[in-house]
């Protein structure tokens, strides 16, 4: 969560611009993908010794990929102009080292939670959630201090989600 902050607040200082976050690993701007993140747990018994988080953006473009124009997007196309990528990661670093720091910190994870809230483009949404042995539909209503979605399904069952697929779903 804090890293998903720390690039929307790059975005944001360096090329104007606010990206929201999509559950559970994308950076979005209007449901178009402009990066996202990946990240592994190295775990000793129960507890997390470290975590490596992977973050990727699209910075500068002419115009997407082939095929690519209705689902991703780049920070310079959001800017209206080319978007400095070194200043970006330098933005990134610093808010990254903040937001770490106020994790390390007591109860400094609420903190980064009510950020991630603030931030999720997820959070009220009807979704399908596509787990590997089935999917469901409902809206989103939260996410958890452990990072799990709650999804209302329609039946008003909540379910909880530590990982899968979310697809947000658009009016009929």
């Amino acid at each position: 969560m804090a890293t998903a902050i720390a690039a929307s607040d790059a975005c944001e200082e360096v090329a104007g611009f606010r990206p929201l976050l999509k559950w559970p690993n994308d950076i979005v701007v209007e449901d178009r993908k402009l990066g996202g993140l990946l990240a592994e747990a190295d775990l000793k018994g129960d507890a997390v010794d470290a975590v490596v988080v992977g973050v990727g953006l699209n910075v500068n473009w002419d115009k997407p990929p082939p095929g690519l124009e209705d689902i991703a997007i780049a920070a310079s196309e959001v800017a209206g102009h080319p978007v400095d990528g070194e200043a970006l990661l330098d933005h990134f670093l610093d808010r990254l080292e903040e937001h770490y720091g106020a994790l390390v910190e007591p109860g400094g994870w609420r903190g980064t939670l009510l950020n991630y809230r603030r931030l999720s483009s997820t959070l009220g949404k009807d979704v399908r959630v596509e787990l590997p042995d089935e999917a469901f539909t409902g809206r989103a209503v939260e996410v958890t201090g452990e990072g799990h979605l709650l999804v209302k399904t329609t039946g008003g069952e909540v379910r909880r989600v530590p990982a899968g697929d979310v697809v947000h779903l658009r009016p009929a």
